[in-house]
């Protein structure tokens, strides 16, 4: 997947947590400062949460829209998770697909389909997994778990060392291959920086980077900074 395309793919999560939820025919609705959906509680439908703490502790037999300041999810979705925020921390199962927005994010915690993440900083710990593909944009990111499938990062830096199932791509300022890392198929990225590959990591495919190309001149200023960093 190309750059642009994970950019497509962020205004398809925007277009979700802003239009889809507010219409979404059977769902529940929570708005208060500090939320939580307690252990023994189970919502049979839809969620859309609001509020400055959310804790989603209990049960979700659908999907979950957030938006607050700090969400933590430890509980059971049994559908998608669409959150915005400054803090998320995924530590329960989501046995859909997760679209996050968040200045930290964690993933501790099992996602059973897809990610598409959009974070300053990132972290998917050793103990979790995304059950397909990971598209990702951030600052710097940790990927210790594993990747069913694909992973497609555009980032300033990331470690790998953890599993991917096939490839990894994307725009990749500086890449560190941890001595943890398998991945089973391809390295291609654009970056002008080596990848630093550490002993004992396992890279099944080839390790390749292709130089990122003189930025165009869009008239200067911040237009060209913005553009350029996002592969136009």
């Amino acid at each position: 997947m190309k750059i642009k395309s994970i950019i497509l793919a962020a205004v398809t999560m925007f277009v979700a947590l802003l239009v889809y939820a507010p219409s979404a025919k059977a769902q529940e609705v929570r708005s208060q400062d500090n939320l939580t959906v307690a252990k023994t509680e189970t919502i049979n439908s839809a969620l859309v949460a609001n509020g400055s703490t959310i804790n989603i502790e209990g049960n979700i037999d659908g999907d979950l829209y957030c938006f607050g300041s700090q969400v933590v999810i430890s509980g059971r979705i049994n559908g998608d998770v669409f959150c915005a925020a400054q803090s998320i921390s995924v530590s329960g199962r989501v046995s859909g697909s997760v679209r996050l927005l968040a200045t930290d994010l964690n993933i501790s915690g099992s996602v059973g389909n897809d990610g598409l993440l959009i974070a300053q900083n990132f972290i998917l710990t050793d103990k979790s997994s995304i059950g397909r593909d990971l598209t990702l944009s951030t600052t710097g990111a940790r990927i210790n778990g594993s990747v069913g499938r694909d992973l497609t990062a555009m980032a300033q830096f990331m470690e790998l060392g953890g599993y991917v199932g096939r490839n990894v791509s994307g725009r990749i300022m500086k890449l560190t291959i941890n001595p943890t890392a398998d991945i089973r198929g391809d390295i291609r990225y654009t970056g002008n920086v080596d990848a630093l590959r550490l002993s004992g990591s396992k890279v099944s495919g080839a390790i390749v980077r292709t130089p990122i190309a003189p930025m165009p001149a869009y008239g200067g200023g911040i237009l060209n900074l913005v553009l350029g960093y996002l592969g136009f």
